[in-house]
């Protein structure tokens, strides 16, 4: 990391040779990317150096040739300007191709090299551009896909926005009677003690409470159902006299009353019987 730090501080001073290095976080995120930056800047600043030394080496070439042919149209005894319009034209386009194709003379070897070599890079680029409409092709699917996921996202959160602002109003109103009925209770236990406190103000009793009034009817109950039968055998003695030898001539007049009524029971069914 030092040896990072150390690299990236130097590259920095050359970038801002004329001002101080700006301030930067020195963390190993900071640090791999600045190192990243710098390998990349000095590699390409490499690579253009070398493209500069190498149209400095053709400019020289280029000159040595024009030099070259200079000399040879003097010994012939022919210069530029006594070329015709249709000869200029075409050195001029000779010069400029040679120029567009990056060729060290107009021969027809470097021009053939180059024509091959232009149109090898033209494959190539034919082939990266097909490759990179597959890459956009796919791109566009995954951004598509990437709208489609944040569209339903987008929904899924407008849904929860609002059960959470629905949820977050039952929630004031369940904490409103919350307090309202902890404020009612708190009232009631208050009335409560104050009740209680007068009533044994009054001398009540728990034996004068609810659950007593009720084991108490339960109590009574009981006793009025073992009455019951007591009092239908009452009703039975209800018609004899309070005297007990009145009650023994009541009984004996009864009975008699009862066997005369057998006899003449019996007579009728006998009397029945003969008539059958």
């Amino acid at each position: 990391m030092e040896q990072k730090h150390a690299y990236v501080h130097s590259w920095l001073q050359t970038v801002f040779s004329e001002g101080e290095v700006p301030p930067y976080e020195v963390n190993s995120g900071t640090l791999d990317t600045l190192y990243k930056m710098a390998s990349q800047c000095q590699e390409r600043e490499a690579q253009a150096q070398l493209l500069l030394t190498d149209l400095e080496q053709k400019t020289t070439e280029y000159q040595a040739e024009t030099c070259r042919l200079k000399a040879v149209t003097d010994w012939v005894g022919v210069s530029l300007s006594d070329l015709t319009p249709t000869a200029a034209s075409c050195l001029t386009s000779l010069t400029e191709a040679a120029l567009a194709l990056n060729i060290a003379d107009c021969s027809d070897t470097s021009f053939c090299l180059a024509l091959s070599r232009l149109s090898s890079h033209g494959v190539g680029e034919r082939v990266a551009k097909e490759e990179l409409v597959r890459k956009l092709a796919a791109l566009r699917d995954e951004f598509k896909t990437a709208v489609l996921e944040q569209v339903s996202q987008q929904r899924v959160l407008s849904q929860l926005s609002s059960e959470v602002r629905e949820r977050q109003v039952a929630m004031e109103k369940q904490k409103r009677e919350t307090v309202f009925l902890r404020q009612k209770s708190e009232q009631y236990q208050k009335q409560a003690s104050s009740m209680k406190a007068e009533l044994e103000g009054l001398g009540y009793q728990s034996a004068l409470g609810h659950s007593a009034l009720l084991e108490g009817a339960r109590e009574v109950s009981e006793i009025q159902g073992q009455l019951a039968p007591l009092k239908a055998q009452l009703v039975s003695y209800k018609d004899l006299p309070p005297d007990l030898d009145l009650a023994r001539v009541k009984v004996e007049e009864a009975r008699r009353k009862l066997l005369r009524l057998e006899a003449e029971l019996a007579s009728k069914i006998d009397l029945v019987h003969v008539e059958n």
